[in-house]
């Protein structure tokens, strides 16, 4: 019985492991085979997202020639490599011309809603910022609502040109390459990290309340680059990539919480679980 006892409390405990053991529950980068011949509205790599939507305003004729009047390209698959991509190619890639009216975005929605204790993770290597002061670059967490409940942004003449979290200023500068990390602590507050991987200047952490309607779930990302310009180098273009959703860290699985309630019971009580027969 002894022998039995112990092999049950084993198992039990070898079950409880905290989420993060488990495979993330969303993730997708530019390598993946749906990019293998570019990027394309309706595309739909790696796993927990919806296809992407790709949007441009502007005039395709006027990008730099090596883009082949293609805002959106995989650096490295069907453009470059370029130089000024400091992420590594492949990356997800965004260009526009010098129109300070234009923009040009991709956004998807996760198979599910963002879930408390889940955290969100990219890799960002964003434009060089010169011209007109409406030019900038944007990474949104929106609501199911449509409505952004996380921003991260920069504007040219904003906050010395440097990176914005829902509107406060984190002294990183515009042209810097980021890893972000997001983590849900509540339905209107998070965690974020933002660490430049460019310039060794550090980390910035903000422990603040969400943006939009509050209560309202985290339901799609948002890439966005405006007026930024054209160029053969990737200096003026926006890339990101190793876009992850993953799991709390340290949250057991609920089966495997009764589980190692169970055994913890029977070894303290030091005798084998009986059944108790009906007379």
């Amino acid at each position: 019985m002894k022998i039995q006892l112990a092999k049950f409390v084993l198992l039990a405990t070898a079950l409880v492991q905290p989420a993060s053991a488990f495979a993330s529950t969303a993730h997708d980068d530019a390598s993946q085979s749906a990019y293998a011949d570019g990027w394309d509205d309706g595309d739909n790599g790696g796993v927990g997202f919806g296809p992407w939507s790709l949007l441009f305003d502007g005039d395709s004729s006027a990008l730099n020639p090596i883009y082949s009047e293609d805002p959106h390209f995989i650096d490295g698959v069907n453009v470059g490599p370029l130089g000024a991509n400091l992420l590594g190619a492949p990356a997800f890639g965004l260009t526009t011309d010098n129109s300070v009216a234009t923009s040009v975005e991709a956004t998807r929605a996760f198979a599910e809603p963002i879930k408390v204790g889940q955290t969100f993770r990219v890799d960002i290597d964003s434009s060089g910022l010169e011209g007109s002061p409406r030019i900038g670059n944007l990474f949104e967490l929106i609501g199911t609502d449509g409505i952004p409940r996380y921003s991260l942004r920069t504007s040219l003449g904003s906050a010395d040109d440097g990176w914005t979290q829902n509107g406060t200023p984190i002294v990183i500068d515009a042209g810097e390459t980021l890893r972000v990390s997001i983590t849900l602590i509540s339905p209107d507050t998070f965690s974020g990290s933002v660490v430049s991987t460019s310039q060794n200047v550090g980390t910035f952490t903000l422990d603040s309340s969400l943006i939009g309607t509050p209560g309202v779930a985290i339901g799609s990302l948002r890439f966005l680059s405006s007026g930024t310009g054209s160029s053969p180098d990737g200096a003026r273009e926006l890339f990101f990539n190793n876009l992850e959703l993953t799991r709390a860290d340290v949250i057991p699985e609920p089966m495997s919480v009764g589980l190692l309630a169970i055994a913890t019971v029977a070894a303290a009580c030091g005798r084998p679980m009986r059944v108790r027969r009906e007379q």
